[in-house]
């Protein structure tokens, strides 16, 4: 990054900003580290656009969520005679999918419709995603039976979908309808069907998923498909075989996994087992504040108030450096738009 900002320093040395090629080179640099602020002051500086001008824009706005700026841009590239490309279609909507806005989605995609884009596999695969990660999911199936070409993404994204709202048996039927079709599942379809049985409690069936997953499809389960089923067994209450399937990884557990049995802990009043997951998980992430409340809470439940007087004292007391530094990460992810008008993004 260094070299990009001392590069940048020579480009404007020389008054090359205004050449397109370097203007989007520099857009697309700083979208890419997080620096969105300064791909912002490129962008208005720059006295030509194009649509890959516009795309590294939107693009940006997508990785941070940001979905009705993502429509904003998209609305005034064509007020500026930029006609949208696939690309930047693919952008908006992943923007959308990343906000949560689905009435935002809903306004992306009917722009594509009319350009005749959301039929190309790629939006169309990206239209089902963003649709079942808002939780509309008819608009999920029709967008997804409306695909002239149905590939593993289209079915991932949409048995993950019903999954996570619960709908096991939809999902279920989707993985056989998937299956009869031809296509071998992925370790995310597979991670998606895991997840269905967590949503309905289904213990005995997630086992056999897991088991059959090498043994059948050839994919070795990774440490996500092993945390799905620490929640499913830790959330049915059988705790020691929950610790049992945790401590028998292949992998080291990481922060999530403890995490996982300490909610589980949580839910079935386990002090002893709580206590040692709660050990674990701040070794891993000291600064995380979840795994106090949570702790704090498993002692309050137990009677056990002066313990948890001393977990209320640790989170007040977690190291500022560590504080600060997710602080810090989090406004290089998220930049403060407070001091910027809409109407003066394009300017």
């Amino acid at each position: 990054m260094h070299e990009g900002l001392w590069l940048h320093s020579k480009i404007t040395e020389e008054s090359l900003e205004g050449d397109i090629f370097i203007g989007n080179t520099l857009v697309d640099m700083y979208v890419k580290q997080s620096l969105f602020e300064d791909a912002l002051e490129v962008f208005r500086m720059m006295p030509n656009r194009d649509v890959i001008t516009w795309t590294a824009l939107i693009m940006g706005y997508g990785e941070r969520g940001f979905g009705e700026e993502a429509l904003l841009s998209l609305n005034q590239m064509r007020k500026e005679g930029v006609p949208p490309n696939d690309v930047t279609y693919l952008c908006s909507v992943k923007a959308c999918s990343g906000s949560g806005s689905v009435d935002t989605g809903f306004e992306v995609h009917d722009q594509a419709f009319k350009e005749g884009f959301d039929q190309l596999t790629t939006i169309g695969n990206a239209l089902v995603d963003m649709y079942a990660k808002c939780g509309s999911l008819l608009e999920a199936w029709d967008t997804f039976r409306r695909l002239h070409v149905r590939d593993i993404i289209s079915w991932s994204a949409l048995i993950a979908g019903y999954a996570h709202k619960g709908e096991s048996k939809a999902a279920f039927h989707l993985f056989d309808a998937m299956k009869s079709e031809g296509i071998k599942p992925d370790s995310m379809v597979l991670l998606g069907v895991l997840n269905a049985c967590n949503h309905s409690g289904l213990v005995l069936k997630g086992k056999d998923i897991f088991d059959t997953m090498e043994q059948v499809y050839g994919i070795s389960p990774n440490v996500e498909h092993y945390n799905c089923m620490l929640d499913l067994i830790g959330r049915s209450g059988q705790l020691v075989d929950a610790m049992k399937w945790l401590e028998d990884m292949p992998f080291k557990p990481n922060f999530i996994s403890w995490s996982t049995l300490l909610s589980a802990c949580q839910k079935w009043s386990n002090v002893e087992f709580g206590k040692r997951a709660f050990d674990c998980a701040v070794k891993l992430d000291k600064s995380e504040i979840s795994s106090y409340i949570i702790m704090s809470s498993i002692f309050l439940d137990a009677g056990m108030h002066e313990e948890a007087k001393k977990i209320d004292v640790m989170r007040a007391n977690i190291p500022k450096l560590r504080i600060g530094e997710k602080v810090i990460n989090m406004v290089q992810v998220v930049p403060d738009f407070s001091c910027i008008e809409k109407k003066d993004v394009f300017k």
